[in-house]
């Protein structure tokens, strides 16, 4: 039961500067509110210190929720999902003390990518207006490349290769 990774989490954790211990109930789809309600107030006395209640389909379900939680609690604003997708500052205030939003990036960078490359099969040129571009310095700096040549200077010995 997960009351009991809980704990052992929290006896195996040294001190309160150790990781996090979030526990996610997703009871309510199957169970319904009460039950997940019921997990997470089990979690948190077993010593969780991030409930995160999930697959709430309402915001009115995430206020109700949030009113109810008896520690810290975080939601997953996931692009595509069941849950509604609301404003960080909404979710504050509703009592959360924080969100992730998981697949944000990546449906970003895809359809980035996909209008792209529409452009240069319309154009057959990268540079358009309207689709930003990193130079390729600006883009190496942003993966930090530098820090990788530094590595590889330091740990590697190119005469053996």
């Amino acid at each position: 039961m997960l009351r009991n990774r809980v704990r052992v989490a929290r006896e195996a954790r040294e001190g309160e500067a150790g990781p996090l211990i979030i526990a996610r109930s997703d009871a309510r789809a199957m169970e319904g509110l009460d039950a997940m309600l019921r997990r997470l107030e089990t979690y948190h006395a077993a010593g969780a210190d991030i409930l995160f209640p999930e697959a709430l389909t309402t915001e009115e379900e995430i206020a109700f929720v949030a009113a109810r939680l008896p520690g810290p609690a975080m939601m997953n604003m996931a692009d595509g999902g069941h849950t509604p997708i609301l404003p960080a500052a909404t979710l504050e205030q509703m009592g959360y003390s924080g969100a992730i939003f998981p697949a944000m990036t990546a449906l970003a960078a895809a359809a980035a990518t996909q209008t792209a490359l529409r452009m240069l099969k319309t154009n057959g040129a990268s540079l358009n207006e309207g689709v930003p571009l990193f130079s390729f310095a600006q883009m190496c700096s942003l993966l930090r490349f530098d820090e990788i040549y530094q590595q590889d200077a330091r740990w590697a010995d190119f005469n053996q290769i």
